[in-house]
């Protein structure tokens, strides 16, 4: 996922949802380019902050409202391609 979103419930839902790696969009396009390569090899790629904050995550259980329903993110037919 390539985002602005830093927040702490967005990299829970996109990892809940499937998501191969969590960066922000200030990525240099040589970073962009290992990370999608690196992702298509079955590793998983964060910005190197997003690594803490999802150790704590996981490590206080945290949770949040509506976790199990589906969620429409607004993607395009393009977007949600496999």
């Amino acid at each position: 996922m390539l985002t602005l979103l830093d927040n702490d419930e967005n990299i829970f839902r996109a990892i809940k949802a499937g998501a191969g790696g969590y960066l922000l969009k200030d990525v240099t396009p040589g970073e962009s380019h290992n990370a999608l390569v690196e992702t298509m090899k079955g590793g998983a790629i964060m910005t190197p902050s997003f690594v803490l904050k999802t150790v704590k995550l996981f490590r206080n259980r945290i949770t949040f409202d509506d976790m199990s329903g589906n969620h429409d993110f607004n993607l395009s037919a393009r977007e949600i391609e496999a």
